[in-house]
Parts: C-alpha cells; structure tokens; sequence
C-alpha cells in the first residue's frame, strides 16, 4: 500500500511541474510573440508603401497586384453581427481593393433582404461585395462516379461560395488567379487592420522566389476569442485565457 501511494504522489508531482512548466513556458512564449508582433506592426506602419503597391511594382489596378478574396460563410447570424463584422473589414489596410463574398443559405427565409440590407451599406467599401445562395437540392458527385445528396453545412456552403468567388473573379479583369489570396473568415471575426497587409507582403515574396510556394502556402493568425468575452460564462472566459496563450504563444 505505501508503495502505491508513494508511486502515485510522485505520478502527480510530476505531472504538476509538467503542467506548471508548460503553462509558464506558454506564457512567456505569449509574451515575446507580443513583441514580436509589435515590431511586426511598427516596421510595416513605418514602410512608406502598401504591399499591395511594393509587391507588384505598379498601380492597384494591376492584375500582378494581391487582391485579397474573403469569403464569409454565415447561416441564420444575426444581422447587425454581420454589419459590425464588414464595418471591421473595411477598417483594413487595403480594403477598397478586397473581393468580399457572403456566403449565404438559401434555406435561410430572411437570407435574401438580409444580403441586400448589407450589400446597400457596404458594397461601396470593397472592390467587390457579393453573395452567393448554397442551394439545398445539389448532388455531391464522387470520384468512382456515384452521387448522393448533398449534406447541408458549413462545408457544403463555402464549397459552393468559393466556387462562385472563382467563377466571378475569373470574368474579372481587374483579379488573376496566380495573385489572389483566398481567407475563409466566420461571420464573428475581427480581423487586425494590419493582417491583410502582412499576409499579401509575404504571399509576394514566395511568388517572387518563383517555386509556386505561393499556391499552396496557408496562414493561420492567432483566434483570440473576446469578442463577445465578458457575456460568455466564467469556463467559457477561463478556457478564453488559456487559448489565448496557446494562440499567441505560436507567433513567437
């Protein structure tokens, strides 16, 4: 019995420091990626040019330009939620030159005046503001030729979004494939002002390295979850710190 119980207490003494350790370790991992973040953000605001306008060498209606393609899947959301969340998107370094799709349900009654409220309001902030209607009735078709009814989601909805962005920006002179950038944002995120901008800087510099690095390279920012922090339960806020330091421990 005593060497069970010394056996255990030493299990999880270890497994404390282990926890301790990786919560510290986490924690100034989070801290130094604010650093580095921050002088991110300094050495960008301080450059005298956009990268839309250094990575292609030429005005923004050039087709070498990053044009940044969002598409934004979204059922039943509140409308105002949406607002605010295109009122952010514009805030964005570059976002008169952003092809913004809302990625709707046609399921959804109220989706149809819901798009137009929203398109009236901030079509005029974006290059592009369109809404593509996931119909409820398509087929999935499988690679040994067999089909079967589509199932409705959040998967099914941007697949159909994204391949209605493609089919506008390819009949769009002022878009190439070869430059733009695809995001998939849900319908309650912020973005930083300055995330646009530095995902185009790098997406530039792997397409001047000329290895098409650029076609198949994906970012992934840090979700900090605060929008909606303090009407969320006190777990829901605890497990919020802690992802927080997860996420943003990653940047460093």
């Amino acid at each position: 019995i005593f060497r069970n119980a010394f056996v255990l207490l030493m299990l999880t003494a270890v497994l404390n420091v282990a926890m301790w350790l990786w919560i510290v370790g986490k924690g100034i991992a989070c801290i130094s990626g604010c650093y580095a973040v921050q002088d991110l953000l300094e050495e960008i605001e301080a450059s005298p040019k956009s990268g839309n306008e250094s990575e292609s060498h030429g005005s923004p209606e050039s087709q070498d330009v990053v044009k940044h393609v969002i598409v934004i899947p979204n059922y039943k959301e509140d409308e105002s939620m949406l607002d605010e969340t295109l009122q952010s998107l514009q805030e964005a370094k570059g976002s008169e030159h952003f092809f913004v799709m809302l990625a709707m349900e046609a399921r959804e009654v109220e989706a149809r005046g819901k798009a137009l409220r929203l398109e009236e309001k901030h079509a005029n902030s974006f290059a592009r503001l369109l809404t593509a209607f996931h119909p409820s009735n398509l087929e999935e078709t499988h690679i040994d030729g067999s089909s079967n009814p589509e199932v409705p989601g959040k998967a099914s909805n941007l697949k159909y979004a994204v391949a209605e962005a493609c089919k506008a920006i390819s009949i769009d002179s002022l878009i190439s494939a070869d430059s733009a950038v695809l995001t998939v944002a849900d319908a309650d995120v912020f973005f930083h002002p300055m995330y646009f901008e530095h995902v185009g800087r790098d997406f530039s510099k792997l397409r001047e390295a000329g290895d098409d690095q650029h076609k198949w390279t994906l970012w992934q920012a840090p979700q900090l979850p605060w929008r909606n922090f303090y009407e969320c339960p006190v777990v829901s806020r605890t497990w919020g710190y802690i992802s927080s330091l997860w996420e943003f421990g990653g940047v460093n």
